[in-house]
């Protein structure tokens, strides 16, 4: 019992240490003398092991005062590296990000999904390629990648090995072990509305309860509770793109009529509108096109009752994301705040709902982020990680 206690005590000084060098980026042994609880050789035992670890690196001295300059330790952000992995319709976006979650370098291949092994053994040559290169790039070893994370149309099994429900590519049963087993790195699938709300409580860790909704060439949604992505037993938690907002309205591309994602996706918005872009759309209904403006109205319209119906169910606040989120104006999103307003059932409703602070590629970061978060909690301590 002894020994297991000073191997816990041993671990924690050593988390808190690499902790504060990650949240300041970089510290002296002085630093962290002063702001830690450690006693200076203990400091410096552990200096030493991260730095044979790999994690921090010597990055300089501090400006002299008379006496030896302090030797300074940085958090060595490229120790590990994380790739996600968009797969759509037309393309493969590939990111690559270190351990402060920052954008390393990207590529995107236009390649039609098919489902069949020469599409996946493609996907697998991109992916390694982009590896290598990154790895050259970097002058790291491959070994430093933590994983590669697909952030896929469709719900993935409770056990992470195949996709459950993969309509919108047609690829229900897709196997993790067709896109992984060309590839020399831990892999995983991962729904794209899951990994974009892990990129929201990465980029802003106050959130504690959240509806997030993710408005691109279709609808996906995702539940933050309690801090943490809540997927459910199945992992179908938050799939608001499926309720149902008018009976017998138009058919779904899960074979049902009147779902949200018919009223709140790409197409409709742009379907007979005779613009070729969610840009041009945009611009055109902002200018005054008497069409464009009448379709964008009827559009925040749906998304509302949308909005309400989820809020039904979990009273939460409400994060709006996606390509359409990036485009609409403040004055869309007051548009949107008035209309919840019209139709709530409670008088005393009051949440927020919320422009996604994300940019593009959120789905991309946060598959990656799948890999890195876990890799940081368990090397530092969560305490000093933000």
């Amino acid at each position: 019992m002894e020994i297991a206690t000073t191997t816990a005590i041993k671990e924690q000084k050593r988390r808190l240490v690499l902790g504060y060098i990650y949240r300041h980026r970089h510290a002296s042994r002085q630093d962290l003398a002063q702001a830690l609880p450690i006693s200076p050789p203990t400091i410096t035992q552990n200096l030493n092991d991260l730095e044979d670890s790999g994690l921090i690196k010597r990055s300089g001295f501090l400006d002299s005062n008379g006496g030896r300059r302090a030797q300074i330790y940085s958090f060595d952000q490229t120790a590990r590296i994380a790739i996600g992995v968009e797969i759509l319709g037309s393309s493969v976006a590939l990111q690559a990000y270190d351990l402060y979650g920052e954008r390393l370098a990207g590529r995107t291949h236009m390649i039609d999904y098919d489902n069949g092994d020469e599409y996946y053994e493609a996907v697998a040559g991109h992916v390694n390629d982009f590896i290598e290169a990154i790895a050259a790039k970097l002058s790291v070893d491959e070994s430093s990648i933590l994983g590669v994370a697909f952030a896929v149309q469709g719900i993935v099994s409770p056990d992470g090995s195949h996709l459950t429900f993969g309509m919108i590519l047609g690829n229900t049963g897709l196997t993790l072990s067709r896109l992984s087993e060309r590839i020399p790195h831990p892999c995983r699938l991962i729904h794209d509305s899951h990994a974009s709300a892990i990129a929201e409580l990465w980029l802003d860790d106050a959130i504690a309860n959240a509806t997030c909704i993710y408005l691109d060439e279709h609808v996906g949604c995702a539940v933050i509770s309690d801090g943490q992505i809540n997927e459910g037993e199945n992992l179908r938690n938050g799939t608001c793109e499926h309720m149902t907002l008018a009976i017998d309205g138009p058919e779904c591309y899960c074979g049902q009529r009147g779902c949200m994602d018919v009223y709140t996706s790409r197409a409709a918005l742009l379907d007979d509108s005779g613009c070729d872009s969610l840009a041009e759309f945009f611009s055109r209904a902002h200018d005054g096109d008497d069409d464009c403006a009448r379709r964008l109205d009827r559009y925040l319209t749906y998304l509302a009752h949308a909005i309400k119906n989820a809020r039904t169910v979990l009273s939460n606040d409400v994060i709006i994301g996606g390509r359409i989120a990036y485009l609409m104006s403040d004055d869309d999103f007051a548009a949107l705040r008035k209309k919840t307003d019209a139709i709530a059932s409670f008088p005393d409703d009051r949440f927020a709902i919320i422009r996604s602070v994300c940019s593009q590629g959120q789905n991309i970061l946060g598959a990656a982020l799948s890999y890195i978060k876990p890799f940081l909690d368990e090397e530092i301590d969560t305490r000093a990680r933000r």
